[in-house]
């Protein structure tokens, strides 16, 4: 494959590259189930950004030396600012237009948990994961954890979580239980991986960032 991609045409090898720096960081966090029509286009799309400032800039500093990797650093370094720019801010005006002229409500973000995962927006503040044996689990301040080696806590697009349980709760219990050195100077701080499987519902309460 790598042998096949260096006997392409440099003007080919720089869209493929230049157009993938751009694409990846764009839809950082959206790539789950991903088609290859997808990722092609959007490829194509920031590689020709890339190929069009690669133009420009080696037309300016034809006269300089080593202006074939000033150029190509120049386009890569475009195409990642273009998908950060759409990462960040592009792909939520976006979708706010359509949804005020009314044409869709899809956001094209996938399935709800990862809407909320991705989401930059909000954080959470506490959480409650319910066990499909009944049992509670429970982070009375997520936010607490800030500043520990894994933040606030962890979750994937296929509904595993890893949190920092503070508190605990069995269908027998008539009342919660704090979970004692959740937190120790000396070991870390205690973080309890729930499998997807294991989990029947998910409680979050969260606050909107400040802007």
């Amino acid at each position: 494959m790598v042998d096949k991609l260096i006997e392409l045409p440099v003007y080919v090898q720089l869209v493929l590259v230049t157009g993938y720096i751009g694409y990846t960081v764009a839809n950082q966090g959206f790539r789950e189930g991903e088609r290859k029509d997808e990722l092609l286009y959007g490829i194509l799309v920031y590689g020709l950004i890339g190929w069009l400032v690669f133009y420009y800039v080696q037309q300016e500093l034809s006269s300089f030396a080593w202006v074939f990797i000033i150029a190509a650093l120049a386009a890569a370094s475009v195409c990642w600012g273009a998908g950060l720019l759409w990462r960040r801010w592009g792909r939520k005006w976006y979708f706010e237009l359509l949804y005020r002229l009314r044409l869709t409500t899809d956001n094209s973000q996938g399935s709800l948990w990862n809407r909320l995962q991705q989401d930059t927006g909000i954080w959470p503040t506490q959480m409650v994961v319910t066990m499909m044996d009944g049992t509670k689990l429970c982070c009375d301040a997520v936010q607490d954890f800030d500043n520990a080696a894994v933040r606030l806590f962890e979750t994937d697009q296929t509904g595993n979580i890893a949190l920092y349980v503070n508190r605990k709760k069995k269908p027998d219990w008539e009342n919660w239980k704090t979970v004692e050195s959740v937190r120790s100077d000396s070991w870390g701080d205690n973080l309890t991986y729930i499998p997807s499987r294991e989990v029947r519902y998910v409680e979050v309460r969260y606050l909107k960032k400040k802007r």
